[in-house]
């Protein structure tokens, strides 16, 4: 059997973008912060294809 590796958490990405549903961002979020106050390593970040300028 191999050894576990531990890499760190693990990166997710939403994109958020005009005329998504709020449903398509929350939803992800919230599986991920149940999945986090279980034990499992997530870093979640939000994406905006909107300018900033």
């Amino acid at each position: 059997m191999y050894p576990k590796v531990d890499r760190g958490p693990r990166p997710i990405a939403v994109l958020v973008f005009d005329g998504v549903r709020t449903l398509d961002v929350t939803g992800p979020l919230e599986v991920f912060d149940v999945a986090r106050s279980l034990g499992c390593a997530y870093t979640i970040a939000l994406y905006s294809t909107a300018n900033s300028s």
